[in-house]
């Protein structure tokens, strides 16, 4: 029983690093439309999100854009034991954002993102044959970032902000035969920045390139709770505080656009995730008697590789596609039911009207399907926590924003 309270520990503290290594990319309908290929495309608001730089070369007046997406992700875990198919309980996300841009004269401008780049939700039946590994894990970020951006010449702009970031994360799970059950929960924030160029190369030619830092979240007094604990080990694991890090990770964004004529852009870009920050992740309780976690995670950095497309054929409808693949930090060897996660291949699509001179309405709609993760058991490996079997999920999210240039 010692035991599996322990390896208990090591599961959620290996939920909150894949917690992490879930990115929410639908920060932006006009971006989402576009596959992602934002960073060397500046539209609207959202430049002071994707590439801060942009902001100082938006066509002149100020920028407002708000928006969100009705994420939807089902997942089925095929079993190696039983050949049972169990399905994740269906849980809908709404990622949402907030950007403002405003040009104080004609080389500096200001700007405001606020957003949800990372997060995650998984829900499955208590009964099910993962049980001791996971019911329930939830991830939620909140990034407040405010934004500079200085044009030093009519084809070359840079830009930078700070941001000070929230986290909420819950843990829950099966403890053994003895239906026991733990939930940890917690709250955090932490600081990071981001900078950017924009550019000119030629005639409409553009370039970007952002950084977005790490973020790392200090929890102090987390929340373990035990129900169902027999007497026996109860003064060891009493319901108590835990102080714990995470550090969400920084990404390298390098794009590319192309306007091929009056009517249509092209737009590539690469992305680089530091996931590699994630060697392992300690857990260090309150009361004395309960032994301190160190799990390891061991992630890798990931790539990915997007491109979209915008056709405007006249002053009131624009059309856009997209395509990417995202590489998965996570590694064969840790795959979990708290984020099965994989390879993503998405296909996008979006389209704007413009209502007014002042609003303009956006819509997108994206499709990914996630590659197929096998999952094995090793029971000599403390720090993994699995069932072996096959994972399986399709994701489909509909997003709607509103514009307002003032």
């Amino acid at each position: 029983m010692k035991k599996i309270l322990l390896a208990v520990y090591l599961a959620s503290a290996a939920f909150l690093v894949q917690a992490g290594g879930f990115q929410v990319n639908t920060q932006g309908q006009k971006a989402l439309g576009m596959g992602g290929a934002f960073t060397a495309y500046n539209k609207d608001a959202s430049a002071a999100y994707f590439n801060p730089g942009a902001m100082a070369m938006l066509d002149s007046g100020r920028y407002l854009s708000v928006g969100s997406t009705l994420l939807m992700p089902r997942t089925k875990f095929l079993s190696n034991r039983t050949n049972a198919v169990t399905e994740m309980e269906g849980q809908n996300f709404f990622p949402s954002y907030l950007y403002v841009a405003v040009p104080l004269n004609e080389k500096i401008s200001v700007g405001l993102s606020v957003n949800s780049p990372f997060g995650l939700g998984t829900k499955w039946d208590d009964n099910w044959e993962g049980n001791a590994v996971t019911q329930e894990a939830n991830l939620k970020t909140f990034y407040v970032q405010p934004t500079v951006s200085y044009r030093f010449t009519q084809n070359f702009s840079f830009g930078a902000g700070l941001v000070y970031a929230y986290g909420d994360v819950l843990v829950r799970r099966r403890i053994g035969e003895f239906n026991s059950d733990v939930k940890l929960t917690g709250q955090a924030s932490g600081f990071g920045y981001n900078a950017g160029i924009f550019g000119k190369v030629k005639d409409e030619v553009f370039f970007g390139i952002t950084y977005r830092s790490g973020v790392k979240f200090n929890l102090d007094k987390g929340q373990a709770t035990f129900t169902n604990v027999p007497a026996s080990l109860s003064e060891r694991f009493p319901n108590q505080n835990f102080k714990s890090e995470l550090e969400l990770p920084s990404t390298l964004s390098v794009g590319f656009s192309n306007r091929i004529n009056s009517k249509t852009v092209l737009s590539f870009e690469f992305n680089l995730t530091g996931w590699s920050s994630y060697d392992s992740l300690n857990f260090n309780f309150e009361n004395q008697a309960t032994p301190d976690s160190r799990s390891g995670r061991r992630y890798e950095d990931a790539m990915s590789f997007r491109v979209g497309s915008e056709y405007t054929p006249n002053g009131k409808f624009a059309f856009r596609a997209g395509a990417f693949y995202d590489e998965t930090p996570v590694r064969d060897e840790y795959i979990s039911p708290d984020l099965p996660d994989g390879g993503r291949l998405g296909l996008t699509a979006g389209a704007s009207y413009r209502i007014s001179e002042r609003f303009e309405l956006d819509a997108a709609y994206v499709f990914e399907k996630v590659s197929e993760r096998r999952a094995t058991t090793d029971i000599s490996k403390v720090d993994i926590s699995s069932i072996a079997g096959t994972y399986r999920t399709l994701v489909n999210g509909i997003g709607l924003g509103l514009n307002y240039k003032f």
